[in-house]
């Protein structure tokens, strides 16, 4: 999963030149112009990383990594303001900040801090912004949804498709276990290779092993190929 970066900034050229030095960068950049239109992007995203602006119209960025930390407590957030002072820096690392940088920004610096706090990034982003009346539904591989429990499984599917470890689906029948498998598959590195569903419920315990990776002639009665 790209590394995901919103920044909240009301100084649109700095926010639009930020995002494209971050998109060049391989990271995948959004911006909101105020705190308030971050919380609604929270509301149907996550993301890794939050730069913001102290002085926004409306809620300043102290309150939004207040709200950030308490609600997606993965996401890391640093504060820029160009109206700094040691009792500022103070207030945001407290509230959950986990940087503090001053203006002008300098790419340089900013890049190479970005790269030390995203290095190792979680494989899964806690969000309990998502909200069910504020989401439209959503369409992902065949399946529908809008609740917040299947927008977080949306997402587990994109982390488990970049793996090629052995993946465990469990869930009571008629919940979408092979819907689930079957989009992992067709997101992963194997996707040019075939999907094989196998009802193992239909078939006798002590067959399941020369079902599932054949048998000699004449193992047991009936094994004739």
């Amino acid at each position: 999963m790209p590394t995901k970066i919103l920044v909240v900034d009301d100084d649109e050229r700095l926010a639009a030149a930020l995002e494209q030095l971050l998109n060049l960068e391989g990271y995948q950049a959004t911006v909101a112009l105020s705190a308030e239109a971050a919380l609604e992007k929270f509301r149907t995203d996550t993301f890794h990383l939050v730069l913001s602006d102290l002085q926004l119209p409306g809620r300043n960025g102290i309150s939004l990594i207040k709200m950030l930390h308490e609600s997606c407590p993965e996401t890391k957030a640093v504060l820029i303001t160009g109206h700094g002072s040691v009792r500022t820096a103070v207030t945001a690392l407290k509230r959950g900040a986990v940087e503090y940088m001053a203006k002008p920004i300098k790419p340089r610096r900013l890049l190479a801090l970005i790269r030390a706090l995203v290095q190792d990034p979680p494989v899964y982003l806690t969000n309990r912004m998502l909200a069910n009346d504020r989401i439209e539904a959503q369409s992902f591989d065949g399946m529908h949804a809008r609740s917040r429990q299947m927008l977080q499984v949306f997402e587990k599917i994109r982390v488990a498709a970049q793996s090629d470890t052995t993946v465990l689906i469990q869930g009571e029948s008629g919940t979408g276990k092979e819907l689930v498998a079957r989009s992992i598959h067709q997101r992963s590195e194997f996707a040019d290779g075939p999907f094989v569903a196998v009802h193992t419920g239909a078939i006798p315990q002590e067959l399941i092993a020369s079902e599932l990776f054949g048998h000699e002639m004449g193992a047991f009665t009936g094994a004739i190929d």
